[in-house]
């Protein structure tokens, strides 16, 4: 036994939920061992490739969105606007220190924009780079649902992954295989 694998050895889709560990970790076992998933990580990587696959297209909100912001959010909006553009989130800085948002993400339109852009507002870094902005943005638009995903969320969430393309390493996806397992079992405990 060494190193687990970043990737589980096929589709996710395949794979079967078991359980979850305190609501953030999914469970899934395969033929060939356990795939431990990182729910957040999971949902922001979904989340980020539909943001990239809809780059640009926007949905105007009813009316702007009035956002008061502290100075340091201000720069970071002001630092990422082309990015935030080319997402698809329409902004002009206002006067008096406030974000106005004219315009929402197609994937994110269908959510209340003030609590994911407030937490966007955090996320942001000081600095732009490549992909700054989508990571922060993905991270603010993960869903708000209480409690855990239905099996069906859990389902339509796999199957999203195996498309979606990783952002880093792992990207929340651990297998185990069953030589590792036996090996932690036999240990009575994982490192």
């Amino acid at each position: 036994a060494g190193t687990p694998a970043i990737a589980p050895p096929g589709p996710l889709r395949g794979l079967r939920v078991v359980g979850a560990i305190a609501g953030r970790v999914l469970v899934c076992e395969s033929p060939d061992g356990i795939t431990l998933i990182d729910l957040p990580a999971a949902q922001d990587r979904v989340l980020a490739a539909q943001l990239q696959s809809a780059a640009a297209r926007r949905v105007p909100l009813p009316a702007p969105l009035r956002l008061p912001v502290d100075p340091v959010a201000r720069a970071a909006f002001s630092a990422h606007a082309t990015e935030l553009q080319g997402l698809g989130i329409g902004l002009e800085l206002c006067a008096d220190g406030a974000v106005s948002v004219l315009a929402v993400p197609e994937p994110l339109a269908g959510r209340a924009p003030e609590p994911w852009l407030r937490r966007l507002a955090v996320a942001l870094p000081p600095v732009p780079g490549a992909g700054r902005a989508l990571a922060a943005l993905a991270r603010a638009g993960r869903p708000d649902a209480p409690g855990a995903p239905s099996p069906y969320e859990l389902r339509e969430l796999l199957k999203a992954l195996d498309a979606a393309p990783a952002l880093g390493p792992g990207a929340g996806v651990v297998h185990l295989g069953l030589d590792e397992v036996q090996l932690w079992l036999d240990r009575g405990a994982a490192p």
